[in-house]
């Protein structure tokens, strides 16, 4: 049964798909079905319209993956001055700690020459009769 209902709208469809055909009509010639028909300017006039709507979508298009891309690139760009200013801040704190501990080195060298002076000058004052 239901191969039957197959081939049948099968068949209907191959039936109707001569309807589909270009017909081809001189001046004064009836047409073989109801309609509008189109003078040669009027076909080539939608056929340029479809054409321009096409070529807009088109440039749309590449429009849309333009921003898209720039986008894409100001996101990127965005990550990397994020990753720069963050790689920058670390260096500045480890600037600041090592000079922190330059200070101290500095400090620890002053007084250690200053007990050393004082032990040199209190050993030759121990020396002199």
């Amino acid at each position: 049964m239901i191969k039957s209902i197959l081939i049948l709208y099968l068949m209907s469809n191959i039936a109707s798909a001569d309807t589909l055909n270009e017909i081809h009509l001189n001046q004064n010639d009836k047409a073989p079905f109801s309609g509008s028909l189109f003078t040669d300017d009027k076909t080539q006039d939608i056929y340029k319209t479809y054409q321009d709507l096409d070529l807009e979508k088109a440039l749309n298009q590449s429009q849309t993956n333009q921003i898209n891309l720039l986008n894409s690139n100001n996101n990127l760009l965005t990550q990397s001055n994020g990753l720069l200013l963050d790689q920058n801040n670390k260096l500045m704190q480890a600037n600041k700690s090592e000079q922190t501990l330059n200070d101290v080195e500095k400090i620890g060298c002053f007084l250690l020459g200053v007990v050393v002076t004082g032990l040199a000058v209190k050993g030759a004052a121990s020396l002199k009769p």
